[in-house]
């Protein structure tokens, strides 16, 4: 089944400033609506396309929300709706001209209710929408059954233009197998056969199996290819895992490392390179004195990892990449207050999206052109916000009765 998406006519009501009319404009924080606060924000999920010619990102139009994709020279501009009862939960790019769109939706089943995912592809040149994976007939009166979890992408193969790998419950037991999917065709081959009552599968940097989780006879089950013995481990029972329950976030090179989260002598949680094969850390990487690392922080060209973000008053990064620090700190003297994130990039033609945020006003995007320099605004996240009307927000520390110090932020009404 094709979807055709016909070009919507509401793109200029639909991003007109709330108070065009100057007369209408909230002079003090008590003439903004209530429903100002309450509506879903603008430029969610903000991406532009590998060869930086197209940008997409989720809009909110009558609560629900919508993909507008956009050509950066204004040549096409297209909105793509929710489909019926389902909703838009995420979307990527996948080369110049396809996005894959995750949509999310309820299901009846025979007096079971629960929520179920599945994956559409559109192209930008042809305008089409097609439905990624559908049942094949396992018979001549049956067809295959797919689980409930159909947008489990393993990886994207940035390499290979026309597929990725893609996690499936294809038979209905509650297993997941792994499947090679080509994105063009729909047409997709078993990558990695389901074992072991896992459900969720990684990958190492070489694309191979390496890591599963989930359960069997209503035991947690943890397996591990260790890349010595070429065999399946299962980790849940060695002390390393009962410990801390170190899992790997991310692989090195040699799959018998990974980046993991790991507390330090404080408690903390840092990063660290752990052995997988011997179970135990090898190098601390980076932890904070005072809070935990968030997570890590990619290249959103490349995906190698950069650096490691914490929140402490504000978002921060630790970088493990000098030019990405470099990179950054260019851009925080560029743009005001407030911290940034490139959300995507291209190196060679030195373009770059922007999420700039602070804390008394909605979030912003920009545009960079690093061949000239120049830092174009693309849109405010809610515009029905006027920043000089938001109220202050501080941080603050105070000591509880046990001597601990504990820190939050304060908002005291404008005016």
């Amino acid at each position: 089944m094709k979807i055709i998406i016909s070009y919507c006519l509401f793109f200029t009501a639909l991003f007109t400033p709330s108070y065009a009319d100057d007369s209408n404009k909230p002079t003090k924080p008590s003439d903004i609506p209530v429903e100002a606060f309450a509506r879903l924000n603008d430029g969610g999920q903000m991406e532009m396309s590998p060869d930086a010619a197209s940008i997409a990102y989720i809009v909110s139009h009558k609560g629900r929300k919508h993909i507008l994709v956009q050509k950066l020279d204004g040549t096409k501009r297209v909105l793509l709706p929710p489909i019926k009862e389902a909703d838009i939960k995420w979307f990527t790019w996948k080369g110049n001209d396809l996005l894959l769109i995750s949509y999310r939706f309820t299901v009846n089943d025979m007096g079971r209710t629960y929520a179920s995912t599945r994956l559409v592809t559109y192209n930008l040149e042809s305008n089409k929408m097609d439905i990624l994976i559908k049942p094949k007939r396992s018979g001549m009166y049956s067809r295959e059954r797919i689980g409930n979890i159909g947008d489990s992408i393993i990886d994207l193969l940035p390499q290979d233009p026309d597929h990725i790998l893609l996690e499936l419950d294809d038979d209905y037991d509650g297993d997941t197998s792994i499947f090679k999917v080509n994105i063009r065709t729909r047409g997709r081959s078993e990558y990695f056969s389901s074992k072991f009552g896992v459900t969720n599968w990684s990958v190492d940097e070489q694309k191979n199996v390496r890591w599963g989780t989930g359960y069997h006879l209503n035991e947690r089950r943890v397996m591990y290819l260790n890349p010595v013995t070429d065999k399946w481990e299962q980790v849940q029972d060695k002390d390393w895992y009962k410990k801390d329950s170190i899992a790997p976030v991310r692989f090195f090179d040699d799959p018998r490392f990974a980046y993991v989260y790991s507390p330090n002598e404080k408690g903390i949680n840092g990063l660290a390179k752990f052995d997988m094969v011997e179970g135990k850390i090898v190098e601390e990487i980076f932890s904070h004195d005072k809070v935990d690392i968030s997570g890590l922080v990619t290249s959103p060209e490349t995906g190698k990892i950069i650096g490691v973000s914490y929140t402490e008053h504000s978002p921060n990064i630790h970088f493990l990449n000098k030019g990405f620090e470099h990179l950054y700190d260019r851009i925080n003297g560029a743009i005001g207050s407030g911290w940034n994130h490139i959300v995507s990039m291209n190196i060679e033609r030195k373009s770059f999206l922007i999420l700039h945020m602070n804390y008394n006003a909605p979030a912003e995007y920009h545009y960079l052109n690093g061949k000239t320099g120049v830092i174009e605004f693309i849109l405010s996240a809610n515009s029905s916000l006027p920043q000089n009307l938001m109220a202050e927000v501080q941080p603050i520390k105070y000591q509880a009765r046990d001597g601990l110090t504990i820190h939050g932020y304060l908002t005291l009404p404008k005016g």
